[in-house]
């Protein structure tokens, strides 16, 4: 009987090649599999970062002074009522802090006359999710000017 031989292919080029596209494969599907993982774990990060919440804070107390403004509370000039109704129509995530002047009107020129300030004292005022604001606003007395007001306020997330 006569013995079998057995003869290995070594064909170089085809061996080198399949092992080298392998490689790459491997490698480029780790690529894009740790691309994904990292979209992954920014994706809920994005979305904890609302850009606008600082717009939705000072589009709340702009809303609040307009209607105390409307009501004719601000023009008032006392710190429990306007207080109090700004409390109630704030939405309860925020605090706010405000600071009211007065000034008179006379032969053209404005005199302050006086000023309060209320709302909460635990303001950070230099924090990274703080938002300042002012509002202007008049009383008049026979058609003419009779006080100025200049409104500052601050909101923040409690």
């Amino acid at each position: 009987m006569e013995k079998m031989r057995y003869f290995i292919s070594r064909s170089t080029n085809n061996g080198m090649r399949k092992g080298h596209m392998l490689t790459l494969d491997a490698a480029f599907s780790i690529v894009i599999l740790m691309a994904l993982v990292g979209i992954m774990g920014y994706v809920p990060l994005m979305g904890s970062n609302d850009p606008y919440s600082g717009l939705n804070m000072q589009r709340s107390m702009n809303d609040a002074l307009d209607l105390l403004d409307a009501q004719g509370v601000l023009q008032q000039f006392d710190s429990n009522k306007i207080s109090t109704e700004i409390d109630s129509a704030m939405p309860v995530q925020y605090s706010w802090r405000m600071r009211i002047e007065k000034f008179s009107y006379a032969n053209d020129s404005f005199t302050e006359r006086d000023e309060i300030n209320f709302g909460a004292g635990d303001a950070n005022l230099s924090g990274k999710d703080l938002m300042h604001g002012r509002r202007l606003f008049l009383t008049f007395k026979d058609n003419e000017i009779e006080y100025f007001y200049d409104a500052q306020y601050w909101v923040w997330v409690k």
